[in-house]
Formats: C-alpha cells, sequence, structure tokens
C-alpha cells in the first residue's frame, strides 16, 4: 500500500515516468531522420544547387516552362 501511493518513487510516478520516456524515444527517433534528411539535402546542395533550386522550391529561367509530375 504504502509503495503503490504515498511514497516519492510509487508504482503511479514510475508508470508515469515510463510513459514520458517512451515518448521522448519516439521524438529522438524522428529528430534523427529530421536530421538525416537534412544532411542529405545538405550534400544536395553542395554538389548541385542549380538543380536542387529547380527540383526543390521550383526555380525556372525566363524562358522555360516547368511542369510537375506527382506521383502517388
Amino acid at each position: 500500500m504504502w509503495i503503490t501511493f504515498i511514497d516519492n518513487h510509487s508504482l503511479i510516478d514510475r508508470f508515469k515516468l515510463s510513459r514520458t520516456v517512451s515518448k521522448l524515444e519516439k521524438e529522438r527517433e524522428g529528430y534523427k531522420l529530421s536530421i538525416e534528411n537534412a544532411i542529405v539535402d545538405q550534400e544536395t546542395l553542395d554538389k548541385d544547387k542549380e538543380k536542387y533550386a529547380r527540383e526543390k522550391y521550383y526555380m525556372h529561367k525566363q524562358d522555360e516552362e516547368v511542369f510537375i509530375i506527382e506521383t502517388k
């Protein structure tokens, strides 16, 4: 009874903390994926700036037409 409800390290507090830890670990994985995507984008930008600008931001020259084809 004492450990379940009253103690500073009660089972209820431990459950809340374990949920918080698992939530933070999921967020960390999401941030790792975001960092990996940013690194790939940076490498692409360093290799060919014009290609990156055209593909990412749909930039074009004045005498060009741009067609965007999206696949599902």
